[in-house]
């Protein structure tokens, strides 16, 4: 899968952490503490921890792991002040009842990768350990907060976990008590985006090399709005709801996967879109409610920006930022469940460049928190 990516073999470095129930007689074998996660998977944070390398001022660098194929993993580490950066290959072991990684390559400055890759080793194993000793409690919680103690450093942390995350789950990672600066209560190590490589562009997380930029709240720039038109109501796929006369109506291809959809496009191809899709649910397994099922496929999207997830379980609805690290551009998705009936999953897709979809919130609330009948 990434064969195009040039390593330069370097000596062996490995960190572990403890895994309950194997057994001290198992040696040197090769291990995958993420089964659940697919190749191609991958997790990018933000890391401004201080005092690493003897320094205040903070490391301000992205972190990213990605499972490749046989049980490898990529570890992408980028600085933002000079966009330097260091690619690691490597893949765990479980040695002696203790989950290790082991780096094999490297593709980067030899000398100073091999430093950054021995601090590395500890985080690692500190996120490691700590996933595993609070898993039971992630598993059953929407969101988890649990004081941490990373010995290491002798420094405590309040550490945040969602379920939906992958690998780590860890959210954010805060400095709960003054570190040796006299500094306290700051961010140290965020989640800043996750999700997919496409089989046909592999190097894509390898060219994230930047913060996500996007919007969040209304913008107030008159430039982008929707001009007034009248009303009128649509059905896709059985299913009812109201439109105006700037939508227009495009033909799906079904053999491929697309389905009907309204598009508006009033300032570019495709400002946004609107369809409905019904998923068979013969050998899909829904989980405890319907809104979970739809969070568990975040991971699988190409770049889910982690500040823009937002779960509504009363109103089943999955609301979120994708991000093009290429463009810069994001564009805002909402997925609302309709029902279910008769064995289908009938769900309504909502996509709109970011933007435009924060110039004009009201406009769009006015169709998307409107009744559906189906």
């Amino acid at each position: 899968m990434f064969n195009r990516l040039k390593y330069l073999v370097i000596a062996v470095s490995i960190t572990g952490f403890n895994v309950p129930g194997y057994t001290d007689n198992i040696t040197a074998v090769t291990a995958d503490p993420f089964p659940s996660e697919r190749p191609g998977q991958y997790v990018y944070y933000h890391d401004t921890r201080r005092g690493i390398y003897g320094s205040r001022e903070p490391l301000n660098r992205l972190f990213g792991i990605l499972k490749a194929d046989n049980k490898q993993y990529i570890i992408n580490v980028c600085n933002l002040k000079n966009t330097k950066s260091y690619l690691f290959l490597g893949h765990y072991i479980l040695n002696n009842g203790m989950i290790e990684f082991l780096t094999e390559s490297i593709q980067g400055d030899k000398k100073e990768g091999a430093a950054i890759m021995a601090e590395l080793l500890n985080l690692m194993n500190y996120l490691g350990s700590e996933t595993v000793k609070n898993s039971i409690k992630i598993n059953n919680s929407k969101d988890l907060a649990v004081k941490s103690t990373w010995e290491s450093y002798r420094r405590e942390h309040v550490n945040r976990y969602k379920w939906w995350i992958p690998f780590y789950k860890l959210e954010s990672c805060i400095n709960a008590e003054s570190d040796i600066y006299g500094d306290k209560n700051y961010t140290s190590f965020k989640l800043v985006c996750f999700g997919m490589v496409a089989q046909n562009d592999p190097d894509m997380f390898t060219r994230i090399n930047k913060l996500p930029v996007y919007y969040k709240d209304k913008v107030a720039d008159k430039k982008y709005i929707i001009p007034a038109s009248e009303k009128t109501t649509v059905k896709l796929d059985n299913v009812s709801f109201n439109l105006d006369k700037n939508w227009h109506y495009e033909k799906g291809d079904l053999l491929n996967g697309i389905c009907d959809t309204y598009i508006l496009k009033n300032f570019t191809a495709m400002d946004a879109q609107i369809g409905v899709e019904s998923i068979e649910l013969n050998n899909i397994k829904l989980d405890n409610n319907i809104i979970d099922t739809f969070v568990s496929t975040l991971q699988y999207q190409s770049c889910v920006i982690t500040d823009t997830v937002a779960i509504d379980p009363e109103k089943n609805t999955l609301s979120l930022s994708l991000w093009d690290a290429d463009s810069g551009s994001s564009t805002f998705t909402k997925y609302i469940s309709l029902d279910v009936k008769k064995n289908l999953l009938t769900t309504l897709n909502f996509s709109a460049i970011d933007f435009i979809y924060y110039s004009n919130i009201d406009y769009f609330n006015s169709i998307l928190n409107t009744g559906f009948n189906n």
